[in-house]
């Protein structure tokens, strides 16, 4: 487990370095570059991302999600969706540029936006429970995108920051519950998953990277500050993915069998009615 943690820890320096940092992502499902976003271009987007939390709070817009145990935690744990489109200026910003070259670079070929959210976890808040991002694209039969997770300030684990079961991307889509706020689904893990999670304290300016099927939450908030965070989905199709041909007829096929077990359930109510 040392070792894994000394090879996630690394800066992208040269060229050179693309390729294992790909090969690392490929194996592990994730992995955490140190310093490779510069400073005036976060504080930048955190002073945007604060402006809409706050506008959001107020009550003058109803994009505004809230989620986590409340009546277990003092906190909440806020979130904003599509913040892209909600302030076009991010479009413009320098922050999204560097990540956006980041991937592409990693990757070896172009992508663009296809999804971002931010994560306001306040004060005394509680985790976000364990998931993969691919269970909440119910319109993607297997997302290609990669994610890329932005501290907005220095985050350690009395924060809230985030963890990892590595390799988990290999165990293919698993069965998600939907929380008690219906914003929010989770996968129960057993207890060897859970040893094996890695905690994973970033710096201001460092990214974590991983992918849909990754295994990952963030631990409680337990400190006086908020924890700030920028999520961003670059996939080689955007915003379109789920409109490729392979993902419409899987979506459609899916559609029918619910129909099929929906009206096979009806029949069956009807038949014991008589």
């Amino acid at each position: 487990m040392e070792a894994f943690k000394q090879m996630n820890l690394m800066r992208l320096n040269s060229e050179e370095s693309f390729t294992q940092e790909y090969t690392q992502l490929a194996c592990y499902g994730f992995i955490h570059l140190k310093k490779v976003l510069s400073t005036a271009a976060l504080i930048e987007v955190r002073h945007a991302l604060d402006y809409a939390f706050s506008d959001a709070s107020s009550g003058r817009t109803n994009s505004l999600l809230e989620h986590g145990e409340a009546g277990d935690h003092l906190g909440a744990i806020q979130e904003m969706n599509h913040l892209l489109k909600i302030l076009p200026a991010l479009k413009r910003s320098p922050l999204l540029a560097e990540c956006n070259d980041l991937v592409n670079r990693i990757l070896s070929r172009r992508t663009m936006p296809s999804f971002d959210h931010a994560i306001y976890k306040q004060p005394m808040s509680g985790s976000v429970h364990w998931h993969q991002d691919q269970a909440y694209k119910d319109k993607v039969k297997k997302m290609q995108s990669v994610h890329v997770w932005i501290p907005l300030q220095d985050t350690v684990p009395s924060m809230g920051c985030m963890q990892y079961v590595p390799g988990s991307h290999r165990l293919g889509n698993l069965r998600h519950q939907r929380s008690a706020t219906a914003h929010t689904l989770f996968a129960k893990l057993d207890g060897r998953a859970c040893e094996d999670a890695v905690q994973v304290t970033a710096s201001l300016g460092d990214v974590i990277i991983h992918l849909p099927q990754t295994l990952h939450s963030s631990l409680p908030n337990h400190s006086g500050e908020i924890r700030k965070a920028w999520i961003v989905h670059f996939s080689p199709y955007g915003y379109w993915e789920p409109l490729l041909p392979q993902n419409l007829l899987w979506y459609a096929q899916k559609k029918m069998r619910l129909l099929s077990l929906a009206l096979g359930r009806r029949l069956d109510d009807q038949e014991s009615d008589k």
